[in-house]
């Protein structure tokens, strides 16, 4: 039997309407988990509620899922909350594809004006109650990877959108989806799964986006992926305009982001319009500082290609370019609408950007997860599992702390002396590789300060180098290092404050370090 088709959402997003469409274009059966439960007490919703309360209602939401969660080619719409429980989408996801219907809480209000079988508004503010109710389970609806938003769609193009999202994605994989809230800034929708890259088109479209797209890639990503990204997004309607700058730190300068702005103007991209940035760290950099300054801001997603820019540079909201003083010294929290990233795009990335990519996973682990550590300390082969907890560990510090005020300062470690080492060769080291021996360097500082037992450094160097990655510098000027560092943007009362290993999986923050500790630690890791 082919698998079912489960629509869920908050009340009034057009799940039972889309859905009985649905079935009825396919010759599908089609189910509402809130009639089962009627026929299966024998009475109303509301009057389950009202007789029996709501624990006995969501006991039968639990017999439902149970009893539809084979594949059995069925569209199933569920009720409001009946997946909000992990058992309930888990048994449900078992025999089927789950797509979460979603709309503006205006939309809804106007939706569910004349409803009067809806026990969980009854009061007399419905409009509050219903907000209030969105607010609490707003966390749990965002988490589902497949979306659809049906605020500006009537029936027949819900379920147009519906079916073509299903059509792109029924064949892959559940990807891992995250949610990163930015305060008034919205937030960033993560997927990071394989086989995404096709479907891009088709997952942008559902979410209520269209017009037309700034397609911004380097030389090297463009020839590999630029058209096979614009086919995705010509397929549903959308107008890419591929946007091709050289490859390479070099370009991310003030110098580009005024070229993209002609560039814009000349694509005739709109304040409604999209950026969509395909590349590397670089390139999310800087198409999403243009988006950022461009109209005053404009909508933009992040497609990262490669492992370090997947993990690392594409999630948080900071964007910027760098000046000839330092790295990123121009910039701005400007999120993403969404990250998509897709493991097979990995396939093409030259092994030395692959290394590079795994200092920022071994961060992650020292940072917030310890069996990543070790996961790369003994040799695991899944790629996969590992950049999901990398992921995790970013998602979960900007979360806690999203502009930078406190504990998101544990992401700079081993930055502060990595950048400065990338800064001084000129580029020449790559990111990760200056960061490896960044790590090493802060671990020897912590160890010197006493904060960290004798031993971490050698810890973390020996999982840098089971990587193929340096742990040394050669030919770089000590002095030219120091005086880059001094340029951090960082930098607070006129010094650099440093996050520190205490352990693998504890980092200390706002660390005063004297220069001549940091000169000892940069000698340690000179060759």
């Amino acid at each position: 039997m082919e698998q079912n088709l489960v629509l869920t959402g908050f009340m009034g997003t057009g799940k039972t309407s889309v859905g009985k469409a649905i079935a009825e274009r396919l010759g599908r059966t089609f189910i509402d988990t809130d009639v089962w439960i009627e026929k299966r007490a024998g009475k109303p919703v509301s009057a389950i509620f009202a007789e029996d309360g709501e624990d006995r209602f969501r006991a039968y939401e639990v017999e439902a899922c149970e009893a539809l969660s084979a594949p059995c080619n069925q569209v199933i719409a569920t009720g409001g909350w009946t997946l909000g429980p992990e058992k309930n989408r888990a048994a449900l996801q078992r025999g089927g594809c789950v797509i979460c219907l979603r709309a503006e809480p205006d939309t809804i209000l106007a939706r569910l004006s004349g409803a009067t079988d809806r026990p969980l508004l009854a009061s007399d503010d419905r409009a509050a109650k219903m907000r209030t109710l969105l607010n609490q389970r707003d966390p749990v609806y965002r988490s589902f990877a497949w979306q659809v938003d049906t605020t500006r769609m009537n029936v027949a193009e819900a379920m147009m959108q519906v079916m073509a999202l299903w059509g792109a994605i029924r064949h892959l994989d559940q990807p891992a989806s995250m949610w990163l809230p930015m305060r008034e800034r919205g937030g960033t929708s993560i997927l990071f799964g394989a086989g995404l890259v096709d479907a891009i088109g088709p997952i942008l479209r559902a979410r209520g986006l269209s017009g037309r797209v700034a397609l911004v890639s380097d030389s090297n990503v463009a020839s590999l992926h630029g058209d096979r990204v614009a086919r995705s997004l010509e397929l549903v309607g959308f107008e890419p305009a591929l946007l091709c700058i050289p490859a390479g730190e070099e370009s991310k300068t003030l110098e580009s982001v005024a070229g993209l702005f002609e560039s814009f103007v000349g694509a005739g991209l709109e304040r409604g319009d999209l950026v969509v940035a395909l590349g590397g760290g670089v390139i999310g950099d800087l198409a999403g500082f243009a988006a950022a300054t461009y109209l005053r801001g404009v909508r933009w997603v992040c497609v990262p290609t490669s492992l370090l820019a997947m993990v690392d540079a594409s999630i948080g909201g900071k964007v910027g370019v760098d000046l000839p003083a330092g790295k990123n010294l121009a910039g701005a929290f400007h999120p993403s609408l969404m990250t998509i990233g897709d493991p097979d795009l990995l396939h093409t990335l030259p092994g030395v950007e692959f290394r590079s990519g795994l200092a920022e996973v071994i961060k992650a682990g020292v940072i917030a997860d310890p069996e990543l550590f070790e996961m790369i300390e003994h040799g695991s082969g899944d790629l996969s599992e590992m950049i999901r907890r990398a992921l995790r560990v970013k998602v979960e510090v900007v979360i806690e702390d999203p502009f930078e005020a406190g504990r998101r300062a544990a992401l700079n470690l081993g930055h502060t002396i990595g950048h400065g080492i990338e800064a001084a060769s000129k580029f020449a080291l790559r990111h990760g590789e200056a960061i490896g021996i960044g790590l090493i360097a802060e671990a020897k500082i912590a160890e010197r300060l006493g904060l960290a037992q004798p031993g971490l450094s050698d810890r973390i160097e020996a999982v840098i180098a089971k990587v193929d990655l340096p742990t040394r510098y050669h030919d770089l000027d000590l002095e030219t290092i120091m005086t880059l560092l001094q340029s951090d943007k960082k930098k607070k009362g006129g010094r650099i404050k440093f996050a520190l290993p205490r352990s693998v999986g504890d980092v200390l923050i706002g660390v005063d370090v004297k220069d001549e500790l940091v000169v000892e630690a940069l000698n340690a890791v000179r060759e």
